[in-house]
């Protein structure tokens, strides 16, 4: 019998916890489920379950990550113009869409819902339930203050009840009881009998409110602004995807208004099942192609930004890394172009990195991977899984030579096959590469646009930085080679070498 590596094992241990917890959550639903029960469904102990999850949330997030690799990629082709576009990503965003006959836990589940699982209120001393995020997570910034009359049904937060580092009390036999609000149930609370199984200890991140975030309110605020960022960053990539169809026009404020229409959606669906027509929803939203926002590029605090300092320091960040906008690798080591380092809680700056018109390298950093690094991990793959499935109707007879529009396979996402570098290389330059891919919102002159999760912070290390939530740094690169770098507000449009906005 071969022998595991450790890290085989660890692979191995951690996906029998993941299809055990799908199983649990499926059944009791986030709030519901139990650490005994998906440790006894797995076969595994606590201890080797706490050693690759602090808590239940992000066991919760990493069960979701495993449905979302494992939807439907199959292309859906659609038409030429800026609706068909719409139209055609509505479609897809709806698929999951639960039946009736559906039981609430898996309809959650299948809407990737996020309800009750983010504290997005800050807590108080009012005993007042917290607005619960609609599903798929928190929309923009303006509905971290939503009341429930208008569309977030209130319902108490799982952390809210939870001691500053997210530690359930343990229960008289050593193991961790829910909090007395019934939700994220910690797993660093029962880190004795882990040491009693034989197992790992948890770690002190409780349920990931650690790293740098004093307590209860700190975390609130930590997690509604990554929440906030990520909704900006997913309507950043659906933007610049919909600007493929509409040249020379910004629609990330019309990527904006289609997702909050396709989130309400979704979270009608998930408190009234069968109401409404899906049908409906994406013909309203191929409606607001037509929508004239009057939308301007205007980069904000411009005239505050302070100068890129150059270097020429070496570049050496760690090997190959997953990109979530293309779901294969990126070498950083040989990227040329802006490698842009932000923190869940300034995600919102990503746009000004992508409208200098260099290639672009987004590395997100948080102080709670676990958690808020999981969350990004699975919105931004979520998002870019969808438009990935979306091709332009072929063109000409592949049969005779004649060029494919829209052929994933040959890379036809735009008019003719050109490219601009190998992607796994990450290389940038002009006349090398994919052309045209809705998920890096390219045209015929657009730069690569990558995404990546700096989980264990050695990116950030790389550029001397610590891996912090309001952290935004900056740097532009050839050769291995540092060339300019800017630190603070507009670190990205500081460094830009001036090629002009796109």
């Amino acid at each position: 019998m071969v022998r595991l590596s450790r890290a085989e094992q660890q692979e191995r241990t951690r996906a029998a916890v993941v299809a055990a917890a799908r199983e649990e959550f499926a059944v009791h639903g986030f709030a519901d489920a139990r650490i005994d029960r998906i440790t006894e469904r797995s076969g595994f102990t606590r201890g080797a379950l706490y050693a690759n999850f602090p808590s239940k949330r992000a066991l919760y997030l990493a069960v979701l990550l495993d449905l979302e690799r494992g939807e439907d990629t199959a292309p859906m082709e659609t038409g030429l113009d800026l609706a068909d576009l719409v139209e055609g990503f509505a479609r897809v965003w709806l698929e999951r869409l639960p039946l009736t006959s559906d039981d609430p836990p898996a309809a959650h589940l299948r809407l990737r819902s996020l309800s009750g699982v983010f504290d997005i209120a800050t807590p108080h001393t009012t005993g007042r339930p917290s607005p619960t995020p609609p599903v798929r997570g928190a929309p923009p910034a303006a509905y971290a203050s939503a009341s429930p009359q208008r569309g977030a049904a209130a319902s108490m937060s799982t952390d809210a009840a939870m001691p500053a580092g997210g530690n359930a009390a343990p229960s008289k036999t050593g193991g961790a009881e829910p909090s007395a609000a019934g939700g994220d149930e910690s797993l660093a609370g029962a880190s004795a009998t882990g040491r009693a199984a034989g197992g790992v200890a948890a770690p002190a991140e409780g349920s990931g409110s650690g790293g740098g975030v004093d307590g209860p309110r700190e975390a609130a605020a930590a997690e509604r602004a990554a929440l906030a960022g990520v909704a900006r960053l997913e309507g950043l990539l659906l933007g610049l995807a919909l600007e493929t169809r509409a040249p020379g026009r910004r629609l990330v404020r019309m990527a904006d208004v289609v997702r909050t229409l396709l989130d309400g959606a979704c979270h009608r669906a998930e408190i009234a099942p069968g109401v409404g027509d899906a049908f409906d929803v994406v013909r309203a939203c191929r409606q607001l192609a037509s929508l004239d926002l009057g939308e301007v590029w205007e980069p904000p605090h411009q005239g505050f930004v302070r100068p890129a300092t150059e270097t020429g320091a070496v570049w050496d960040p760690p090997g190959p890394i997953v990109d979530l906008a293309e779901g294969g690798e990126v070498d950083l080591r040989r990227w040329d172009g802006l490698v842009v380092v932000l923190g869940t809680g300034r995600l919102g700056a990503a746009e000004e990195a992508v409208r200098s018109g260099e290639a672009v390298a987004l590395v997100v950093v948080t102080e709670r991977p676990a958690d808020l690094g999981a969350l990004v991990r699975l919105r931004v793959a979520d998002m870019a899984g969808c438009l990935r499935r979306l091709a332009e109707p072929r063109r000409g007879d592949p049969g005779q030579g004649e060029p494919a529009w829209g052929d994933p396979a040959r890379g036809g996402w735009a008019k003719g096959e050109e490219t601009w570098g190998d992607p796994a290389r990450g290389e940038g330059a002009r006349g090398e590469g994919t052309r045209g891919n809705p998920v890096r919102g390219e045209g015929a002159t657009a730069a690569p646009f990558r995404v990546v999760v700096d989980e264990d912070g050695s990116i950030a290390r790389a550029l001397g930085v610590a891996a912090r939530d309001q952290v935004e740094v900056a740097v532009r690169v050839r050769g291995r080679e540092v060339l300019a770098r800017a630190d603070g507000r507009g670190a990205a449009l500081a460094v830009t070498d001036g090629r002009g906005a796109r």
